[in-house]
């Protein structure tokens, strides 16, 4: 328990000390970090930086693949609505700028509507549902 603990306090970390740096610069400065640290800055940027920064989704969907089964496998493994929903705006991100094909990836899909089932009675699941199925199905 002790690891994790200190595990979510370096990712805090992570996440604080990027926010700090200019504006101007942090889609180009988020590019140079890891897949898993641009995971975390993504997170704090969304869920405790104010405003949210949610465009630098565009930044983490130029990963393709291997991004998008990284961010579902943190969502689905932490069990938290809110990394659920910033996974989804990766994927929507994805799928809209073409760099990953997040609605063909069928297994993907599936693991989406386990998801789903699971939020279902949540305040979120209505923002969920909205990015996972708005860019798959026109609307």
């Amino acid at each position: 328990m002790a690891s994790l603990s200190s595990a979510a306090v370096a990712a805090e970390k992570v996440g604080a000390k990027f926010w700090k740096g200019p504006i101007a610069t942090r889609e180009a400065r988020l590019s140079g970090y890891t897949m898993a640290q641009q995971w975390e800055i993504f997170r704090y940027a969304n869920q405790r930086a104010h405003p949210p920064a949610t465009g630098l989704a565009n930044v983490l969907a130029q990963g393709g693949k291997p991004m998008a089964d990284y961010v579902v496998a943190q969502a689905e493994s932490s069990g938290r609505e809110l990394d659920y929903r910033d996974a989804l705006r990766i994927l929507q991100a994805m799928r809209w700028s073409g760099t990953y094909d997040v609605c063909g990836d069928a297994a993907l899909q599936t693991r989406l509507e386990r998801q789903n089932v699971r939020f279902e009675k949540s305040g979120w699941h209505g923002v969920m549902l909205q990015l996972q199925r708005g860019p798959c199905r026109p609307g």
